[in-house]
């Protein structure tokens, strides 16, 4: 019993409590963690439990089952593995973008360079037709133009890498960030689920085993009742 002879009540409060295996207080503390896990799921943050032993009689298997999936979402949530390779991947894809952009500056320089060693050549190619310069004069010109162009060949795959290896920097942010919130929906509706089942149960167990008045009122025994007493 909760109440005595010609106590003043209102409506919904517990009268006494049927025996079975479960301890109240500790269903009514389930009952108030329940809204916390609820309200750390919706904000993304560690859901913080006591770990206390209850009487929970025929709702401890539940119970159990939720804390199990507690601890897998606690643990995701503290790894913050996704979060941070995400954060990782980002950091190595602004460094390649901008290693991209000093990279095409630098090619439109060698660019140039390999324009102008081109019109050398080509001068010396014509003082040669005239037998105006000597072979070797010739020759080196056309070294340098060469190398010139091996260097504009040399850029151009550089370019070419760096944005390829961007693009796959960008695929790979995309599938984390999904796995990320797949992962995260799946753990959410996981638990939101447990919760669900496990506040079904306590509100059945309050309906078969919590006496409560419907009104407000005062209480009235028709006989003496003691504590702990069978009803």
């Amino acid at each position: 019993l909760f109440v005595d002879d010609l106590e003043n009540i209102r409506a919904g409060s517990p009268l006494a409590l049927i025996e079975n295996p479960a301890s109240l207080p500790d269903v009514l503390y389930v009952d108030t963690i329940l809204q916390q896990i609820s309200q750390s799921v919706d904000n993304g943050t560690i859901c913080p439990i006591d770990k206390k032993d209850m009487k929970l009689g025929s709702l401890q298997s539940s119970f159990s089952g939720l804390m199990v999936q507690v601890d897998n979402y606690n643990n995701f949530i503290r790894l913050n593995y996704y979060p941070r390779k995400i954060a990782s991947i980002r950091s190595v894809l602004g460094a390649r973008e901008k290693l991209l952009a000093n990279s095409k500056e630098q090619k439109t320089i060698v660019e140039l360079q390999h324009e102008l060693e081109k019109k050398s050549f080509q001068r010396e190619q014509s003082l040669k037709s005239k037998n105006f310069i000597s072979d070797e004069s010739i020759e080196q010109a056309e070294s340098k133009f060469l190398q010139s162009e091996m260097s504009v060949n040399n850029m151009y795959a550089s370019v070419e890498g760096l944005q390829i290896e961007i693009l796959q920097l960008k695929e790979s942010l995309v599938d984390m960030e999904q796995q990320y919130v797949e992962k995260k929906n799946n753990l959410d509706i996981s638990l939101k689920s447990l919760i669900n089942q496990l506040q079904s149960e306590i509100t059945t167990w309050k309906m078969n085993y919590v006496l409560v008045s419907p009104i407000n009122g005062k209480v009235t025994f028709t006989e003496i009742w003691s504590v702990n007493q069978n009803v």
